[in-house]
């Protein structure tokens, strides 16, 4: 009797702790995508978003914390986000700053992309800097280009946007894409790593 007081003991005190966990992560405004996000006084928070993302309310967006949007306006040489304008149209109006990124394809010319890009965002000025994605992931996976090609290509890009005017512009992608295509050839622009797992290297 006393070894089984024991266990119910121990089982409440586990799901106490399990409650506290996740009141703690609802907390964050990592859990639940109602949740009001809770910033420090230095920091602010932004969102990334694409098609992919579907509908998306901005108002609400805004009334949980967020800041700034970054939106996805191509890809490669001819690609367009569908909801590029309409998403442009709608953050601004909810009271964001905004920001636009390229998705980079491997296998295609980078000064070909990089003008694309421009072509797209039109007069639709961003306030915050351009931002080339480059990343193994969706067609890129499959294509099977040179790690040397890939560098060619990506500064052939950025060369273009800074001979438009763009002299700072913004490069992301994972760990694995930044020490693998970016490191060591992109000194003079912003780096934003994507690191859910922890910090950034």
């Amino acid at each position: 009797m006393k070894t089984l007081a024991v266990i119910v003991l121990a089982i409440i005190a586990a799901c106490f702790v399990l409650v506290l966990i996740l009141y703690r992560y609802s907390q964050t405004g990592t859990g639940h995508p109602g949740t009001r996000v809770r910033t420090p006084a230095d920091e602010v928070h932004g969102i990334d978003l694409s098609h992919y993302s579907g509908r998306v309310d901005f108002d609400a967006l805004r009334a949980q914390g967020y800041e700034f949007v970054f939106l996805r306006s191509s890809m490669g040489i001819d690609g367009v986000d569908r909801n590029f304008y309409g998403s442009m149209h709608a953050a601004r109006r909810a009271g964001f700053k905004t920001g636009v990124y390229h998705f980079f394809r491997f296998g295609e010319s980078g000064a070909e992309q990089a003008k694309h890009f421009l072509s797209v965002i039109g007069s639709h000025r961003p306030e915050l800097p351009l931002v080339l994605d480059v990343e193994e992931a969706g067609i890129n996976a499959s294509v099977h280009a040179a790690t040397s090609e890939v560098v060619h290509e990506v500064k052939a890009f950025l060369d273009y946007l800074k001979r438009r005017g763009h002299a700072r512009s913004t490069v992301y992608s994972n760990r694995k894409g930044y020490w693998k295509y970016l490191h060591g050839h992109t000194e003079d622009c912003h780096v934003w790593i994507a690191a859910p797992e922890g910090l950034p290297p």
